[in-house]
């Protein structure tokens, strides 16, 4: 069941911090697993048992995938555009202040759109919706790391399964 849920992380939204805490919490609930095989193996032995390295594989796939967590999350915070500031208008503005009034003459016609001198020199920003940006490089390197996790997850699982039988 651990093995199964190594890439389930990666199936969470990059803009998920929960997403780490879940690959933290499979990382630790793998050492724990591992510590208790080790209480069960005998201590004197001249070979190394199979499931003890692949446990030892699946544990080192949890770590990579904690690491690769971090970087999806890192890179979606480089990615999600800052919010501008908003102008302050003279009847927002805090009492310490001093504001420039500025008076423009706007005729507003039904087909027209305003122009940039309107926002007192800031840009409009665009209308993002959650989740609307599935080609940002964190989303990218989320399906990276989610086809990369579940291949190494096939490709150890495979080999154990085959060490284990023949």
């Amino acid at each position: 069941m651990l093995a199964l849920m190594s890439p389930v992380p990666f199936f969470l939204s990059p803009e998920e911090p929960e997403k780490l805490m879940v690959a933290l919490s499979l990382l630790l609930s793998f050492t724990v697993f591992i510590d208790f095989i080790e209480g069960k193996l005998p201590q004197n032995s001249d070979n190394i048992s199979f499931l003890v390295i692949y446990l030892a594989a699946l544990f080192i796939q949890a770590f990579l995938g904690v690491i690769g967590n971090t970087i999806v999350l890192i890179l979606n915070a480089h990615d999600t555009p800052k919010p501008k500031p908003k102008p302050i208008r003279g009847d927002h503005a805090p009492a310490h202040t001093t504001t420039a009034h500025h008076t423009t003459n706007l005729s507003v016609t039904k087909n027209s759109t305003p122009n940039n001198s309107d926002c007192l020199g800031f840009e409009p920003q665009e209308q993002t919706t959650p989740g609307a940006a599935p080609s940002s490089r964190a989303y990218k390197m989320n399906k990276c790391f989610l086809a990369l996790n579940t291949t190494v997850l096939l490709l150890s699982s495979f080999l154990a399964w085959f060490f284990i039988l023949y």
